[in-house]
């Protein structure tokens, strides 16, 4: 979401105007004035949520659910319930103390810095972070008492009379407290991530959000395009088992994750029956026979024992053997069976894959891309992916926690890449042939005459021209031009195959012509270092570039105009744009 751009207008608005009445009030930060009725923030990424700011309060929906949320500032008036339907729900914010009902959320929290506003979490059992897990062995936070049959709803009931709200789940909930946290809907792993401001709107932490998850999406991006220039084209499959029933994943955020990390999905197999997320196969058999060409397998099958953990269980599960690398699978033989549960709270319980791998999707692809290559990103530690064949370690996170109120770090390394420029001496080189003519002996001005004819066309100097070699009979005439620094290269070079492409005998003048024959130009799909092979080597694919928006001046859309600096925007500008018309 867009919040820093939206602040920064709104806020401009209300000084320029002069509105001074809500200073007193704990606001976001920088504080939103609005002068306007209303105005709706854009989300960039998730499918299933929306904000609108008003004066005093925000609007907000849970699409997925289909909730509605009015988040009204403290010491202000609570907007009228009539003006909404009646299962709109009304919280004061920034919210001050909340009840955690999934571990989803958890880590959401601890990034946003707001560990200490959680008073009540779900069973200890599924949750991985040492510092919750230590809040309530200590006696900061407490157990939240279930919801299931044979629970205590009295209990349950205070509990969540006790805080601000209750975040919940996927599900809707008629409990006035709730309000449902959606993210592991969402399709895609930055539309997952970007839940983060979602939950900020609850807090007023809308800046802090987007500062958070803009790092997020900066690093996912490089990372990917690391990744992309050197794809390992590896096939993976998202597997899982449950009561003898074989099941190949085809979740949309795992797709993405896999051709991000430079992989190939795949995505269905024969005779099976589809449910929106997965291919639930009918048969060990055919379950097998799908996955013969795959070359990395991620076993997703629930283990809550983490030692009932290892390659003769996989086997055993799904039915492969010989269960060594004589087997006829690829991803046996190449020892790529993989886990997503490396790290764990115990070693009998939940894994921090369903806690903390939402947040933090750049984090998942580093372990994803170091499975698939590790030469991609050598020094990344890998936080939740474990190589099962080779009997990789499980982590136990410690039950500890230094400062409760610390704000918990990101996982993810860093990534710097250097985009180099195009560089600034590029060398074109092209062909002439001279048809009309057969030159036994070439007439002495001829080379000078061609120099001249071609500096003139193409704009640069004629010290810059080489002759490459040159073959009598037909005259066949290797041509180089050097040229020094991007525009003139990019303009040069632009001007000269647009005028090619149109007429190849219009490139000399008529005297030209008249004196020595007719060319026809051979051009060349691009200089020796032109922007096309610049573009691959920072985006990896054509299809990136428009997101990564990189810059390069070497296009020009059909009608000559430069495409603003910008290689993918959309309109004129594609991969072999320097000879497109």
């Amino acid at each position: 979401m867009s919040f820093i751009s939206l602040f920064a207008s709104l806020l401009l608005t209300s000084i320029v105007n002069g509105n001074q009445i809500f200073q007193s009030l704990d606001l976001p930060r920088p504080v939103v004035l609005l002068q306007s009725d209303s105005a709706q923030a854009s989300v960039d990424h998730s499918e299933f949520w929306n904000v609108t700011y008003f004066p005093t309060y925000k609007e907000v929906w849970n699409t997925f659910v289909g909730e509605h949320y009015i988040l009204y500032q403290r010491n202000t008036t609570k907007p009228p319930t009539s003006l909404y339907p009646n299962t709109t729900k009304f919280f004061e914010i920034p919210l001050r103390s909340v009840a955690v009902d999934e571990t989803v959320g958890l880590a959401f929290l601890e990034l946003l810095g707001l560990r200490t506003t959680i008073k009540y979490v779900g069973s200890l059992d599924f949750i991985t972070s040492g510092c919750i897990r230590a809040m309530v062995d200590q006696g900061v936070a407490r157990t939240l008492e279930c919801s299931f049959t044979g629970c205590n709803a009295t209990l349950r009931e205070m509990q969540i009379a006790d805080v601000d709200a209750l975040i919940d789940g996927n599900s809707p909930n008629p409990n006035p407290k709730s309000f449902a946290f959606s993210s592991t809907a969402d399709p895609g792993p930055l539309h997952r991530a970007e839940w983060i401001e979602f939950f900020a709107l609850f807090f007023n932490l809308e800046y802090e959000a987007s500062v958070l998850f803009d790092g997020t999406v900066s690093r996912y991006n490089c990372h990917r395009r690391a990744a992309l220039r050197q794809r390992s084209n590896k096939v993976v499959a998202w597997i899982s088992s449950f009561n003898g029933m074989h099941s190949i994943s085809r979740a949309a955020y795992k797709k993405k994750f896999t051709e991000d990390a430079g992989g190939l999905f795949l995505e269905s197999a024969q005779d099976v029956y589809q449910t929106p997320d997965r291919d639930t196969v009918v048969d060990q058999a055919t379950f097998l026979a799908a996955l013969a060409d795959v070359d990395v397998i991620i076993d997703e099958s629930y283990e809550f024992d983490a030692a009932n953990t290892n390659l003769q269980t996989f086997c055993a599960k799904y039915g492969i053997s010989p269960c060594d690398i004589t087997s006829e699978f690829k991803f046996m033989q190449t020892r790529d069976v993989w886990r997503h549960d490396g790290l764990k709270g115990a070693a009998t319980g939940g894994t921090d894959w369903f806690e903390s791998s939402i947040p933090e999707p750049d984090v998942v692809l580093e372990d994803l891309i170091n499975t698939l290559d590790s030469r991609v990103n050598p020094t990344h530690n890998r936080t939740w992916l474990w190589n099962v064949h080779d009997g990789e370690d499980i982590v136990l996170e410690p039950r500890t926690c230094e400062d409760f109120n610390a704000t918990r770090l990101s996982r993810a390394d860093a990534c710097s890449e250097i985009v180099q420029p195009p560089p600034t001496d590029t060398e074109l080189v092209f062909v002439l042939r001279f048809v009309e003519i057969n030159f036994q002996i070439l007439p002495p001005a001829f080379v000078e005459d061609l120099i001249r004819e071609i500096a003139r066309a193409v704009g640069v100097l004629e010290t810059d021209i080489r002759i490459i070699s040159l073959q009598p009979g037909s005259v066949i005439i290797e041509v180089a031009i050097d040229f020094r620094g991007n525009d003139p290269f990019a303009r040069a070079f632009s001007a000269f195959t647009r005028k090619v492409s149109v007429d190849s005998t219009a490139f000399f003048t008529p005297e030209f012509n008249s004196r020595y024959g007719f060319s026809f130009i051979s051009v060349p799909a691009g200089g020796t270092s032109g922007c096309d092979t610049h573009i691959l080597d920072t985006c990896g694919l054509d299809s990136d570039c428009k997101t990564s928006d990189d810059r390069c001046n070497f296009l020009q859309d059909e009608t000559d105009n430069w495409c603003e600096g910008t290689c993918y925007d959309g309109d004129c500008c594609t991969l072999n744009g320097i000879l497109s018309s």
